[in-house]
């Protein structure tokens, strides 16, 4: 294991929670809510899930 591996889970953490925020706002915005809501995270956490699986 590297010296800094917990700065590098951490800023995947970071990148993984941006994603996932980015995906609710649009899935948000085009079911025409104001807001970001539970289900348009759950959604969005999903697919986020899927994509940085490796």
């Amino acid at each position: 294991m590297t010296k800094n591996v917990d700065v590098m889970i951490y800023l995947d953490y970071l990148r993984f929670m941006q994603s996932v925020i980015k995906e609710a706002a649009i899935d948000s915005k085009s079911s025409g809510e104001r807001t970001i809501t539970a289900i348009s995270v759950k959604k969005a956490t999903v697919d986020a899930l899927a994509r940085f699986k490796t």
